[in-house]
């Protein structure tokens, strides 16, 4: 499902059919992470997917050039 903010408004239709749990993030995108942190913790908080198993996975991680470490 989209990752906008008017896609995950419907998430929470889904939530009670819901088996597993699949979190998938753009990782050339530093901007949003403090935004997709803030999405997937506020799925975890839920109820109705307490106990469900989870995978987060970075997309576009080859995308991202190498930084050098000083």
């Amino acid at each position: 499902m989209k990752g906008n903010s008017k896609g995950c408004r419907a998430w929470k239709n889904y939530f009670k059919h819901v088996h597993t749990l699949v979190y998938v993030m753009d990782y050339a995108d530093k901007r949003r992470w403090s935004m997709d942190k803030y999405y997937l913790e506020s799925l975890l908080n839920n109820s109705d997917m307490k106990n469900l198993p989870i995978l987060v996975s970075a997309n576009k991680c080859d995308d991202v050039a190498q930084e050098s470490v000083v």
